[in-house]
C-alpha cells in the first residue's frame, strides 16, 4: 500500500457510484454475510481511485480493520447514532438483551401507571361530578321544591319527605367530606328545616317534638363548630349561629317547658346579634336576626299563650317593642315585602298583648285592629294559609277584648269566626298539627265565652269535644299539655256556673295538681305558677260554697305565698295583683264565715275578716284600667262588691261592740 491512501468519510458511496465492488459481492452467501458491511466499506476506501479519498496511511487502514474485528465503529463509515448503537449492541448482546427486557418492563409499567392514573382521574372527575350533582339535588329539594309547596294546604307530610331526603343526601356527603365547612353549613340548614317541619314553634308542623329537638340540637352543634371563635371572616356563620340559639330558645319555652334554658339560649343569640348590629349597622341580615332574637326573648318573658313564660310583661313589652322598631326599619327599605308585612302584623299582636297585660288596654286595641287589617289584606293577596291562621288570632284577640270588658255575648261571634276558619284549615291539611291544635284552641275559647254568656250546656259540650280532639292527636309537649289544662279549667268554670260544684271541684283539683307539677319542675315559669295561685283561689271558693272553711283557708294561704311577692313594687305583675285581690277577699269571706259560726270567736274573726277586705280594696285600687276578667282570664272581683263587703263587715263589727258581743 502507498501512503497516498486518503480518509474519505463517504468513500462507500463514492465507490458505489464509480463502480467499485467490495469483497462480499460475488462471494458465496455465507461468506457474503460475513464480509458485508464495515469490511466492504474499508476495502472500498482503501481502493478508491482518488488518493485524497483513500486511507492516509497503513496505520489508519490497520486501525479500521482492528476496530471492525473488535466490533467498534470504523472511520471509513459515516457516523450516526443508530450506527454506533448497533455496534454497541453487537459487542454487548447479553447486556443489551437484558437491558431491553428491563426497559420494556419499565416502559410497560409506566404505560400501565399512566393508564391507571388516567382512569383514576376520570373516576375522580366522575366522583366530583356525582358529589356536586347530589349536593345540587339536595339543595334543590330543600329549597326550590320544598318552598314551592310549603304553603299548599295538605302539604305538610310531603314537606317532611322532601326535607328528609335532602337531609339523607347531605348527611352521606358530609361523611365523605367532613372538612368542607360550606357542606357542613348546608347540613345544618337541612337539620333546621326538617326541625321546623317536625315541630316549628311558630308555624305549621307535624307535632314531632322529640324529633324537632334532636334536629335543632344537631344544627346547633354544627353551627357552634363553624362559628367559633368569631372573626370578621365568618360574619354570616355568626348570624346563623345566633339563629340556632334562637330556635333552641323557642323550643325550650314552647315544647320543653324550660323557661330558664330558653332565657339562656336567647341571651346567647343576643350577645352575638347586638354586637354585630353595633359593628355593622348596614347589614340588613344582622338587623333581621336581631329583631327575631328580641321577639323570641319577648315571647319567653310574657307571651299570652297556653304554655308558660317568665311572667314579666314589662320586659316582654320592651323586647317586642325593639323588634317591632327594627322590622319597621326593614319595611321602609322594602315596603312591599309580604313577609315583612306579616312579621310586623304578628309583632303588633304581641305588643298589644303586652300592653294589655301591663294595664294599658286602651293602647292595645288600635294595635290589634291594625294587625287584623294587615292579615285581612295579606289573605286577599295570597293563598298562604299562615296568613289566614294569623287572621284567626286577630278574631280571637277581638273576642278577648270584649270578653275581658265583660261583653260576653258580644264576644261569642268572634270566637265562632275563629272556630269556623280553624275547622276549614284543619280539614284541608289534617296532618298539620298546628292547624289541629288551633282548632282545639278555638273550641276552648268559644266554650269559655259561651258559659260566660250563660250558655252553659253548649259550653260543656264544646269543651268536652275539645278535650277529645286533643287526646286524638296523642301529642305530649308542653303546649298541648297547657291547652289540656286550659280546657279542664274552663270546663270547671262552666260546671261551677251550672251549679255542679262536685264536678267543678274535681276539675279544679286536676288543674291545680297539674300546675303544681309544672311549677315545681320549673319555678322560673312564673305564668304557670300564677295560674296555680289563681286555680287554688277557685278551689277555695268552691270549698267555701260547700261550707268547708278550713280547706278554703289552706288553699288561699298557699296561693297567697306564690302571688303576693309578685304583686308589689312600681311595676307589679298585673295577674299577680288581680290574684291577691281575689285571695284577700276570699280570706275575708272565710273569716266572716267563721265569725257567723262561733259566737265566742265572732269579734276576733270579724276583725280579721275586715282586715282582709281592707287589703283587697287597697290592692284593687292599684290595678290600672280594672276589668271583670283578668289577663289570664280568671274572674276579677268588682270593686263595688269589695267596698260593700268591707262596709258590711265594719257595720257588723261596730254592732257587736255596741251590743257587747
Amino acid at each position: 500500500m502507498k501512503a497516498e491512501l486518503t480518509d474519505d468519510a463517504v468513500g462507500e458511496d463514492r465507490s458505489a457510484r464509480e463502480g467499485l465492488k467490495g469483497p462480499s459481492e460475488g462471494s458465496p452467501e455465507k461468506l457474503r454475510r460475513r464480509l458485508s458491511g464495515d469490511l466492504d466499506t474499508i476495502v472500498q476506501r482503501a481502493l478508491n481511485k482518488e488518493p485524497a479519498r483513500r486511507y492516509a496511511s497503513v496505520e489508519q487502514f490497520a486501525e479500521d480493520v482492528r476496530r471492525h474485528l473488535e466490533g467498534l465503529p470504523v472511520t471509513a463509515r459515516r457516523d450516526s447514532w443508530s450506527y454506533r448503537a448497533g455496534k454497541f449492541a453487537i459487542r454487548h448482546k447479553l447486556a443489551v438483551t437484558a437491558s431491553g427486557l428491563v426497559l420494556t418492563a419499565v416502559l410497560g409499567g409506566v404505560a400501565a401507571t399512566v393508564r391507571e392514573a388516567r382512569i383514576a382521574a376520570a373516576n375522580e372527575r366522575r366522583a366530583v361530578e356525582r358529589f356536586n350533582d347530589v349536593r345540587k339535588l339536595a339543595n334543590s329539594l330543600m329549597y326550590e321544591i320544598h318552598d314551592s309547596i310549603e304553603n299548599l294546604p295538605g302539604a305538610t307530610p310531603a314537606r317532611k319527605l322532601i326535607v328528609q331526603r335532602s337531609l339523607e343526601y347531605l348527611d352521606s356527603l358530609s361523611r365523605e367530606d367532613a372538612g368542607d365547612l360550606s357542606l357542613q353549613g348546608e347540613l345544618a340548614n337541612a337539620y333546621e328545616r326538617i326541625g321546623r317541619v317536625q315541630g316549628n314553634p311558630d308555624g305549621s308542623n307535624l307535632g314531632e317534638v322529640e324529633g324537632a329537638v334532636q334536629s335543632f340540637s344537631k344544627a346547633l352543634n354544627i353551627r357552634e363548630k363553624i362559628g367559633n371563635p368569631p372573626s370578621e371572616r365568618n360574619l354570616m356563620d355568626q348570624i346563623v349561629l345566633a339563629g340556632s340559639y334562637r330556635e333552641m330558645c323557642r323550643i325550650n319555652a314552647r315544647y320543653l317547658g324550660s323557661i330558664k334554658k330558653a332565657l339562656d339560649y336567647c341571651g346567647k343569640a343576643l350577645n352575638i346579634t347586638e354586637r354585630l348590629r353595633g359593628e355593622h349597622p348596614e347589614m340588613a341580615v344582622a338587623t333581621n336576626e336581631l329583631a327575631r332574637d328580641y321577639e323570641a326573648l319577648g315571647r319567653v318573658y310574657g307571651e299570652n299563650s297556653t304554655f308558660g313564660n317568665a311572667g314579666d310583661s314589662y320586659a316582654a313589652l320592651e323586647n317586642h317593642g325593639k323588634a317591632l322598631s327594627l322590622v319597621e326599619e326593614l319595611l321602609r327599605a322594602s315596603p312591599q315585602d309580604m313577609g315583612l308585612r306579616s312579621w310586623r302584623g304578628g309583632l303588633s299582636y304581641l305588643t298589644a298583648d303586652d300592653l294589655f297585660e301591663t294595664g294599658r288596654a286602651a293602647e292595645a286595641l288600635p294595635l290589634y285592629q291594625q294587625a287584623t287589617q294587615t292579615f285581612e289584606g295579606l289573605t286577599k293577596e295570597s293563598n298562604n294559609p299562615n296568613y289566614e291562621d294569623s287572621l284567626l288570632f286577630g278574631y280571637q284577640r277581638t273576642g278577648d277584648m270584649l270578653l275581658t270588658d265583660g261583653h260576653y255575648a258580644e264576644s261569642v261571634p268572634y270566637y265562632q269566626k275563629e272556630l269556623d276558619a280553624s275547622t276549614r284549615l284543619a280539614s284541608e291539611d289534617p296532618k298539620n298539627m298546628v292547624f289541629r291544635i288551633d282548632l282545639v284552641a278555638s273550641r276552648a275559647t268559644l266554650g269559655h265565652s259561651l258559659w260566660r254568656a250563660g250558655r252553659v250546656t253548649e259550653a260543656v259540650a264544646m269543651l268536652q269535644r275539645g278535650l277529645a280532639e286533643l287526646a286524638e292527636t296523642q301529642l305530649k309537649d308542653s303546649r298541648t299539655k297547657g291547652l289540656e289544662i286550659t280546657l279542664q279549667l274552663w270546663l270547671a268554670g262552666a260546671l261551677e256556673k251550672g251549679s255542679d260544684l262536685g264536678g267543678a271541684l274535681r276539675n279544679y283539683v286536676t288543674v291545680r295538681d297539674a300546675y303544681i307539677a309544672i311549677c315545681q319542675s320549673d319555678p322560673t315559669d312564673v305564668e304557670d305558677c300564677l295560674n296555680l295561685a289563681g286555680t287554688r283561689e277557685r278551689v277555695a271558693r268552691i270549698y267555701l260554697k260547700r261550707g268547708e272553711v278550713s280547706e278554703a283557708l289552706a288553699e288561699d294561704e298557699k296561693a297567697l305565698a306564690t302571688s303576693e311577692p309578685l304583686s308589689g313594687g312600681a311595676k307589679p305583675n298585673l295577674e299577680a295583683l288581680y290574684t291577691v285581690v281575689n285571695i284577700y277577699f276570699g280570706l275575708g269571706e272565710a273569716h266572716a264565715a267563721m265569725a257567723r259560726a262561733s259566737a265566742t270567736q265572732r269579734e276576733t274573726q270579724l276583725g280579721q275578716a275586715c282586715s282582709w277586705y281592707e287589703k283587697s280594696s287597697v290592692a284593687n285600687q292599684r290595678i290600672p284600667s280594672w276589668r271583670p276578667i283578668t289577663p289570664a282570664e280568671f274572674d276579677s272581683l268588682d270593686p263595688k262588691l269589695i267596698a260593700a263587703r268591707l262596709a258590711t263587715c265594719h257595720s257588723a263589727k261596730a254592732l257587736g261592740v255596741r251590743s257587747g258581743a
